[in-house]
């Protein structure tokens, strides 16, 4: 099932849901997510988080899910984001950001995805000196 979920006037986010299948919960977007969602721009103001037209740092989501969250702050807060799930997670997860990569660069953000297994970690991840990483 794919839907679009309206987060601002200017803002719909597309995303797609496969029919969950065993324990994926990761494969459904849950009423938490819309809810941060929503208020991430009031979040963003509270912390003066886009006082210029600048991207001033990057954010790694762990466990995006369907992605809703870190692709509504790559688009409010004009930011890079990395996008982060189990490796079974990830197809769904770069398919949603393909949907809304247009809409996110347009407003100034950036989105993208890697697989994150904790029992399996990666290489340590390479923002680059031009980021800051933060936490939320």
């Amino acid at each position: 099932m794919t839907r679009t979920w309206k987060l601002w006037d200017d803002v719909s986010l597309i995303i797609h849901e496969p029919p969950l299948t065993g324990d994926n919960l990761g494969l459904k977007t849950w009423a938490s997510s819309y809810m941060l969602a929503k208020r991430l721009e009031s979040i963003g103001l509270k912390h003066k988080l886009r006082e210029n037209d600048e991207q001033l740092f990057a954010l790694m989501e762990l466990g995006s899910g369907t992605g809703l969250v870190g692709l509504a702050a790559a688009a409010i807060w004009k930011c890079s984001v990395l996008l982060t799930d189990l490796p079974e997670i990830i197809p769904n997860l770069k398919r949603n950001v393909e949907y809304n990569r247009k809409m996110i660069v347009k407003r100034g953000g950036y989105a993208a995805v890697q697989a994150l297994d904790w029992d399996n970690p990666p290489p340590p991840f390479n923002f680059g000196s031009s980021f800051q990483v933060s936490l939320i």
